[in-house]
């Protein structure tokens, strides 16, 4: 009699221990899961004068890549004493591109030169020189 009762103690005890294992090891194995939220965060993107010189050096860009690196320069750029001569290059490039169409022209007076009053005459002799 103390035998079975034994023996049944220790199916018990495994059968305990065997649960609590397999617990353990369930929850080790499920990943928590990434709650989605409807709010949309906007990280603004951080642009270089340099990729955007890069956009209007390549003979391959797009109407659209020029139009969207002449917004992003507006956007992220204020022409200063300092930066004049970069700035004024890229506008260079960009106006003497191939594929420049009057958008960008209507661009660049509706909103670089507004955004530039100080430099708004040199910015229309690089657009003088590119037409």
């Amino acid at each position: 009699m103390n035998n079975i009762i034994s023996i049944l103690l220790s199916i018990g005890l495994f059968a305990i221990i065997l649960v609590i294992v397999v617990i353990i090891i369930i929850k080790k194995s499920s990943k928590p899961k990434k709650v989605k939220t409807f709010q949309k965060v906007e990280e603004k993107e951080i642009v270089k004068l340099e990729d955007l010189m890069k956009v209007v050096k390549n003979r391959d860009s797009s109407v659209s890549e020029l139009k969207k690196a002449l917004i992003d320069f507006n956007d992220n750029f204020v022409i200063t004493e300092d930066n004049l001569t970069d700035s004024l290059i890229f506008l260079t490039y960009l106006l003497r591109h191939q594929n420049r169409n009057k958008e960008l022209f209507d661009i660049l007076h509706k909103e670089v030169k507004v955004n530039n009053k100080k430099f708004a005459d040199e910015i229309g002799k690089v657009e003088m020189k590119c037409l």
